[in-house]
């Protein structure tokens, strides 16, 4: 539908500045709204009214973030959403006042004018399916607990190095690990790893299943002599480094359950009844994630990425858009004689990462995309670049099979 209403949103935490303008570009009123249900109730009869009760749809609004609570409830409420870019922005913000000013008011015009102006030149928003929204939100938790957990262990290798380096080297870098935690529950010390016998260490191995470690082994490095610390610094060390290995297994629990679920998603999602129709004589069509997932290098974490943060896109087959959305189209600078060419910058940064890894890893597996790889590398290219050169190509096929509903074959691609 045609926009016939143009609509600016100055978000904010608790309030948002809102400004309407008509079908001439003229401004009709304007007014703030809290951050809450009533607020945004408010906003949907406040704009019925002012519009003569015009369709949601013919109702554009602008505001400067593609992604966060302002959005969902206004996609919910089905309004036409455009996104601009902070810079972008700034430029429109230019041209009503050359000296800088800037207030909540005047933001909000400007983004309901650059709206009314050049509509083009703004992203449109929209809804991602409720299966893409899950696996991005459930993959963002994942990521978060990671992180904790990751920063736990960065602090118990801390305070091992501190007293009991001996332990913090024997078994990896892995600190998370169930085994290490048995082991640190008995043995947080050189005294006490003297004082545990053999059987007990083999017990705790068998339990674990781990055929990798000698009992013999372990209680040799642990039982060297530790540090010449004070008692008493090693004593709150060792107190410090026993609530961190008890946070670190609070995290463990709900990361393995993140990671399951993700898994099952995926796994429903091959399995959905995108075979309606399908008979002897009509094979199913392959789903998006099945064919994602038959390309080399996409394992469960880059295929979640792209699902979830990329989903829109690759709904609507949009390679252009989904190679910018990734950081894998260069920005070209170009003046008079001068022309550069760089890395993008403004681009989702767990898609950059999900990109880098598909790379590399395809590269490793994949002759067709080891083969681009060491001729990028010969022809001067870095490692990031040669690297960003093949997951475009990646992409493009990806892209190009997405439309065909094929999926990919290894043998073609090495032939």
């Amino acid at each position: 539908m045609e926009l016939q209403w143009y609509v600016g949103v100055d978000w904010g935490k608790s309030e948002h500045q809102i400004c309407l303008l008509n079908t001439t570009g003229e401004p009709v009123a304007e007014r703030k709204i809290s951050h809450t249900g009533i607020g945004f109730a408010e906003l949907t009869t406040w704009l019925s009214e002012q519009t003569n009760q015009a369709e949601p749809a013919s109702i554009g609004v602008a505001l400067e973030t593609s992604s966060g609570p302002v959005v969902d409830c206004l996609l919910a409420l089905g309004y036409g959403v455009f996104a601009i870019n902070p810079k972008q922005a700034d430029r429109f913000r230019d041209r009503y006042s050359p000296a800088g000013a800037k207030d909540d008011r005047r933001a909000a015009l400007v983004l309901a004018s650059a709206l009314f102006l050049e509509p083009q030149a703004l992203q449109i928003l929209e809804a991602p399916d409720a299966d893409m929204l899950e696996l991005r939100e459930r993959h963002r938790m994942r990521e978060q607990l990671q992180r904790t957990k990751q920063g736990l262990a960065l602090k118990i290798r801390q305070c091992l190095w501190s007293y009991y380096p001996h332990f913090e080297s024997s078994f990896g870098p892995d600190l998370g690990l169930p085994l290490i935690q048995a082991l640190w529950e008995p043995m947080p010390n050189p005294e006490a790893a003297r004082r545990r016998r053999k059987k007990s260490v083999e017990k705790i191995l068998k339990t674990h299943k781990i055929r990798r470690f000698q009992a013999d082994q372990i209680l040799q490095q642990l039982r060297a002599e530790r540090l010449p610390v004070a008692t008493t610094t090693a004593r709150l060390l060792q107190e410090q480094s026993t609530l961190l290995f008890q946070q670190l297994a609070l995290v463990q629990q709900p990361l393995q359950e993140v990671m399951h679920q993700l898994e099952t998603k995926l796994e429903s999602l091959s399995t959905q009844a995108s075979t309606t129709g399908a008979s002897s004589t009509n094979p199913p069509r392959p789903t998006d994630r099945d064919i994602l997932a038959s390309i080399p290098g996409v394992g469960i974490f880059v295929l979640t990425n792209l699902l979830g943060e990329a989903g829109v896109v690759i709904r609507n087959r949009d390679y252009a858009a989904l190679r910018c959305l990734a950081g894998i189209a260069p920005v070209t600078k170009r003046s008079g004689k001068s022309c550069r060419v760089q890395r993008r910058r403004a681009a989702n940064p767990r898609l950059i990462d999900s990109m880098y890894h598909w790379a590399r890893v395809a590269s490793q597996v994949d002759p067709t995309c080891r083969q681009r790889y060491e001729a990028l590398r010969t022809r001067g290219h870095t490692h990031g670049r040669a690297l960003r050169s093949v997951a475009d190509r990646l992409l493009a096929v990806a892209c190009a099979m997405l439309k065909t509903g094929t999926l990919y074959r290894r043998t073609t691609a090495e032939n």
